[in-house]
């Protein structure tokens, strides 16, 4: 979802389910009204209304969601504003519903499109068949088409290494220098994509090492960032959101790991919050809670230490 921008829905019975929102346009009669699609881990997804997956592909279908704007067509902003359309463009509803897709699996921390393309690669590199060749074109083909430059993370070569990869020599593709007019790929393109990817793995490679040069057992897979956002925002794959706006790097709830007389825990608050109590069982329950702020909320719940700061 663009910037992940944060959001929630409170149940009857005051769960709070974490998600996520971005702009869309609703067509209500002849009207384009721009709205809020507001999407939540537990799978239910807010277009003017509550629906799942399912549903929303058809109010996608239906045009209720809309995904082609005609032309001279007026929209909407509510009380802000009205104007007219003049040389519409959109994304499609394939892409659009793709995204949604993605957004849920992140939120559910199930892998994403993108995230599955990185497994495919790997294979690839590992061993570049035709057959792997092949899967990792389904694996690109499979990522929203308006997201896949982003899919490597990297600005300057967007996702050319990859198209390069999945090309057969001689197919039209654009390179990543001027000029920027498509071109047919050669060997020599293909060589220059493996030694990139050959290039990353290096860096990966030293980063792990100095990472365990200092912490042996490396950072455990469910504190790492999924997704770093542009609202100032980061959702962890344990669950859970953290302010990463101004020095919200700094906040005990980061989802970075800590170790206090050989035990790991995934935050400093985890850690805070379970060595706190004398009962060893809250102790670790509070050190494998998902979020930081269930640690905190398990923590309170606690028996305190005699001595130990009480909870202000």
């Amino acid at each position: 979802m663009s910037g992940w921008n944060r959001t929630y829905r409170v149940l009857d019975d005051g769960e709070r389910i974490e998600g996520t929102w971005r702009h869309v346009f609703i067509k209500n009669m002849s009207t384009y009204f721009l709205a809020d699609l507001k999407v939540y881990a537990d799978g239910l997804i807010d277009c003017w209304g509550l629906v799942n997956i399912d549903g929303f592909r058809e109010k996608v279908r239906q045009g209720w969601v809309a995904t082609a704007l005609a032309e001279h067509g007026e929209a909407s902003a509510h009380h802000l504003g009205r104007w007219r359309f003049e040389d519409p463009r959109c994304i499609t509803a394939a892409q659009l519903i793709a995204e949604v897709e993605d957004t849920l699996a992140e939120l559910q921390g199930r892998p994403t499109s993108s995230q599955r393309l990185g497994d495919v690669l790997e294979s690839f590199l590992a061993d570049q068949s035709d057959v792997n060749r092949s899967a990792l074109r389904v694996a690109y083909d499979a990522i929203p088409k308006h997201l896949r430059r982003y899919v490597l993370g990297d600005q300057d070569m967007a996702d050319w290494p990859v198209k390069v990869l999945i090309a057969e020599i001689g197919d039209l593709v654009m390179p990543r220098t001027p000029p920027f007019e498509e071109r047919p790929v050669t060997e020599e393109d293909r060589r220059r994509a493996l030694s990139y990817f050959a290039a990353v793995r290096a860096r990966a490679a030293e980063w792990r090492q100095r990472t365990n040069d200092n912490d042996p057992d490396g950072p455990p897979p469910d504190t790492v960032p999924a997704s770093v956002g542009e609202g100032g925002t980061q959702f962890a794959k344990g669950g859970g959101w953290v302010d990463m706006s101004g020095d919200g790097y700094l906040s005990n709830d980061v989802p970075t790991p800590i170790v206090v007389d050989g035990i790991r825990y995934p935050s400093v608050t985890h850690a805070y919050w379970s060595l706190s109590t004398d009962d060893p069982a809250a102790a670790e329950a509070i050190r494998h809670a998902a979020r930081a702020t269930d640690a905190t909320q398990l923590g309170v719940q606690a028996h305190r230490k005699d001595g130990w700061p009480g909870y202000a």
